[in-house]
């Protein structure tokens, strides 16, 4: 999995989520009106780089629209994690980009109580890192 700053939601450092709903501190412009998400699979993902303590839930929302602004942004789909699965060095696989997309996309995370701790990387990557160490395949 390789990152790229032009496709990190949360730019160089990662985001801090604590409580209410946040959204991305930046967003992806696809440079095209519609349909980003045509052709090969565009994959979001969420990297916990602080464990979350203290609320309940995160459920993130990729959103499109016309205009940076997000004058009017369209959900394309939610997924919720509990507290348990966000922490440390968990990387969560979230649904691709879908057809359908407008010109700019962003996350929002939507906080179910209140979070003491808990800090994010997210953005979209071609390929999901899916290497294991597990015996057998270290290196010799």
């Amino acid at each position: 999995m390789f990152l790229d700053r032009q496709t990190l939601l949360t730019g160089v450092n990662p985001q801090a989520l604590t409580t209410g709903t946040i959204v991305s501190t930046d967003i992806y412009d696809t440079g095209a009106a519609e349909d980003a998400g045509i052709g090969m699979d565009i994959n979001c993902f969420l990297a916990v780089t602080t464990a979350f303590a203290g609320g309940t839930s995160v459920a993130i929302t990729l959103q499109t629209a016309t205009d940076a602004a997000f004058t009017s942004p369209v959900a394309l789909w939610t997924v919720t994690f509990a507290t348990a699965a966000l922490t440390l060095g968990a990387q969560l696989y979230l649904p691709v980009v879908p057809a359908g997309t407008l010109r700019f996309l962003r996350f929002s995370y939507a906080i179910t109580g209140t979070y003491t701790a808990g800090a994010i990387r997210s953005g979209f990557v071609m390929d999901r890192q899916a290497w294991q160490p597990v015996a057998g395949n270290q290196p010799v």
